[in-house]
């Protein structure tokens, strides 16, 4: 999903990954149908053959800091591995070698904190007595060890989440939710323990189900406030619809913009949806509490709200388009003056100058819904009425840039947002609609172009879409696709 190969005659001759596609078009300041993947993908990769053992591949990986590495025996190319799929792998056979040692052991064994190692864990027969493992070779104690690194990291993440989480405790105090219902759908364990972790300190009541053949029997006689699906169990949020139309629905997905739009059409009423990351813990758990407090208080708007508390966040009026390069220009300054890196304040530029023109050309309406400036080349200079003057923010809180445009519109629609995105990754932008400006590419481009994106609107009133940049590069990665959020302050 992270990497394209370029083949040329069945040679593998190069490799685009997002980042690859990314840093060209802002090296060469040009549009995506613009270039040519000659121009964009890094030639020569190195390779690694299928016979390659989980130890050789990983110092592959960690020594070049690939992401991914082509499979290639003899010239012919087999596949395409990630560093996620061989670090799975490793864990996964570090567990299965585990429950191996365990199997051999004639006593039952337990963990325990040993008297010589207060800090460590040790594996001890029923009898007290210290049991070695069965085995003794280098890559067995190397995958032990991958195992304790990873183990270690997970630790060390949840407590700096659950840290960051204890500071909002006066925020949360000003929202009553120890009345609030909450049903989490999703099959998969993993999912749901790490959503009901995000919200345990909430006071909420949160309740689970894996599967939709007893849903209505559950939701008739729990009357839920909140019900979260993936995209699995959408069927779900149309029978608590059905049976309370108050109800809110949030689309939890782990999926791709691409994957889940095209599920959506007959589910007009999904108006939450919350993408997360499927190897950031932190941030999806952050995602899913900002989520709940959203629709809880009913304020949906202000990048502060993904932000670290007491951040300061600097605003700026969009008056029109001659002011646009005046606004990016502050930003970037502002960026610089925080430590941000180059590449980061120039992923910034590129989706504030997109935020901005829609702000300007694309939002403003008439009292018939109309637009005003859409039809006009974007070289056109617009000055902007009082009543339709926007708000520019942005703002650094040391782990992620935040950036929004406002409008006081609320002109956009779901459906023309997911109707863009799809033809877009599908390569059909423009075929929708030639008098749109940019044919949806500027849309596509702010989605793509940052870590989050997070469209918030009430219809008729106001719209902001916010974007979120990771400042650490390994973060970046962390999170992987772009993620997309989209929050209606009232049903469709």
């Amino acid at each position: 999903q992270n990497a394209v190969l370029v083949v040329e005659q069945t040679k593998l001759i190069g490799i685009i990954t997002k980042h690859d596609l990314l840093d060209k078009i802002l090296k060469f300041n040009a549009k995506p149908d613009e270039l040519m993947c000659m121009q964009i993908m890094s030639p020569n990769p190195e390779t690694i053959g299928s016979d390659a053992s989980l130890e050789q591949s990983l110092e592959v990986f960690t020594q070049n800091r690939y992401h991914c590495l082509p499979v290639v025996d003899n010239g012919v190319i087999k596949g395409i591995i990630s560093i996620e799929e061989v670090v799975e792998a490793i864990i996964n056979a570090h567990d299965s070698l585990l429950g191996y040692a365990l199997d051999r052991m004639s006593q039952s064994p337990r963990l325990s904190r040993g008297r010589d190692n207060p800090r460590g864990l040790s594996l001890v027969s029923s009898h007290g007595q210290r049991v070695q493992p069965p085995y003794d070779h280098p890559f067995i104690d190397y995958i032990g060890q991958l195992g304790r690194d990873f183990t270690q990291k997970v630790t060390a993440e949840m407590s700096e989440f659950l840290s960051h989480m204890t500071t909002r405790n006066a925020e949360r105090s000003q929202l009553d939710l120890s009345n609030l219902k909450i049903l989490v759908c999703d099959s998969i364990t993993k999912h749901q323990r790490m959503i009901k972790t995000a919200l345990k300190g909430t006071g909420a009541s949160i309740e689970s189900l894996q599967d939709v053949s007893n849903a209505r029997e559950l939701i008739y006689q729990r009357n839920y406030d909140i019900v979260l699906v993936n995209k699995d169990f959408l069927k779900v949020a149309a029978m608590a619809r059905d049976h309370d139309p108050s109800t809110k629905i949030v689309l939890l997905t782990f999926d791709a913009p691409n994957e889940y739009i095209p599920t959506l059409a007959p589910y007009p009423y999904v108006n939450n949806i919350v993408s997360l990351s499927h190897d950031d813990y932190k941030f999806s758990m952050k995602g899913v509490f900002s989520t709940i407090r959203k629709i809880v208080s009913g304020d949906i708007f202000g990048i502060e709200k993904y932000l670290e508390p007491g951040t300061k966040i600097e605003q700026r009026p969009i008056l029109g388009s001659k002011q646009r390069s005046d606004i990016v220009r502050d930003m970037k300054e502002y960026l610089r003056s925080m430590g941000v890196t180059k590449a980061v304040v120039a992923k910034a530029a590129m989706v504030g100058e997109e935020l901005l023109l829609n702000a300007i050309y694309d939002a403003p309406v008439d009292m018939q819904g109309r637009s005003i400036y859409n039809s006009l080349d974007r070289k056109i200079h617009v000055s902007l009425k009082d009543h339709e003057a926007g708000q520019f923010t942005y703002a650094c809180d040391g782990h992620f840039v935040g950036i929004a445009a406002e409008d006081p519109f609320g002109s956009i629609k779901k459906t023309t947002i997911f109707r863009y995105l799809e033809s877009c990754y599908k390569d059909k932008a423009g075929t929708l609609d030639i008098s749109k400006g940019g044919a949806g590419r500027g849309l596509f481009m702010i989605v793509e172009g940052a870590d989050l994106v997070v469209f918030n609107v009430k219809p008729n009133h106001r719209t902001e879409v916010a974007a979120f940049f990771a400042i650490d590069k390994h973060e970046a990665r962390k999170i992987g696709r772009s993620s997309f959020h989209y929050f209606s302050h009232t049903a469709a």
